[in-house]
């Protein structure tokens, strides 16, 4: 579960990173099939994710297939959502005779215990152990990739009607790339049986190293700023009445000297070293 905090703009660089750094806390484990499902959200089902699905092969010698599937428009619950309705229930507590108890959540550290506790109610799925990382800057995939699309791929990432890529080892050249309009369509396209072409050149992945982060969070000191001021104001009012304890406030004042820590230099927070 990642953190991403209010200094961070949603899009595809921020999902890009999110699905990258699981992959690389998965390191050896990535298995040889990998599924993605997503919504048609334009964070999620953009040219770019495709592109960066194809250099995957690149990074994970053990990968053999990808499937990318797109949720339908209008779709309801889906299987993640039953994941967090076990922390739901963790704060909110189940209703006993008309009355629901929950659970006192002061600090990060309670929230991250509750969220452990409630995903081990799951037995189905070990969620990478349960791992709760904060996002507090996303890498710029985009300016990245883009310089090597095929300017002849477009369209596949509007609500149209493909639902679903397929991508393909053969041998040690690119993976071989194929869609549907949905799971259930009788065919894989293009029909010929060719590779769908999403990247004119290939980037040298040593370039991954100097990959820059996103450049829009100019204000973030100030926006945590901001986000420290009531949130320490209220810990302190309510330990005067011992609701909270005084270290529950010590903990808060350390997270967000932390975070501070990491405004000049957010390149480090990441952990993504590919």
């Amino acid at each position: 579960m990642y953190n991403i905090l209010n200094v961070v703009r949603g899009g595809a660089n921020m999902a890009l990173t999110c699905l990258l750094r699981t992959l690389q806390i998965l390191g050896t484990g990535v298995p040889p099939t990998l599924y993605l499902q997503v919504d048609g959200g334009s964070e999620n089902w953009n040219c770019i994710l495709f592109a960066i699905i194809d250099l995957l092969f690149d990074l994970y010698p053990q990968l053999q297939t990808v499937l990318v599937s797109r949720l339908p428009v209008g779709h309801t619950h889906i299987d993640i959502d039953r994941f967090f309705s076990y922390l739901n229930k963790k704060l909110f507590g189940t209703s006993t005779g008309g009355r629901s108890v929950g659970a006192n959540v002061y600090t990060r550290e309670d929230f991250i215990r509750l969220y452990k506790e409630s995903m081990s109610m799951n037995k189905d799925t070990m969620l990478l152990d349960h791992v709760f990382e904060d996002i507090n800057a996303v890498y710029d995939w985009w300016t990245f990739i883009s310089p090597h699309l095929y300017s002849g791929f477009s369209g596949y990432g509007s609500a149209g009607n493909v639902h679903v890529f397929r991508y393909q080892r053969r041998g040690n050249g690119p993976p071989h790339i194929q869609y549907k309009y949905w799971h259930q369509s009788p065919e894989w396209l293009p029909s010929s049986g060719e590779s769908l072409k999403i990247l004119e050149t290939r980037p040298d992945l040593s370039d991954l190293k100097t990959l820059q982060v996103e450049a829009h969070v100019d204000d973030a000191a100030d926006t945590l700023l901001k986000l420290q001021k009531p949130v320490l104001k209220w810990l302190q009012q309510q330990a005067q009445f011992g609701i909270v304890h005084e270290d529950d406030v010590k903990s808060w004042k350390a997270y967000f000297k932390s975070l501070g820590q990491f405004i000049p230099s957010m390149h480090s927070l990441l952990h993504l070293h590919l």
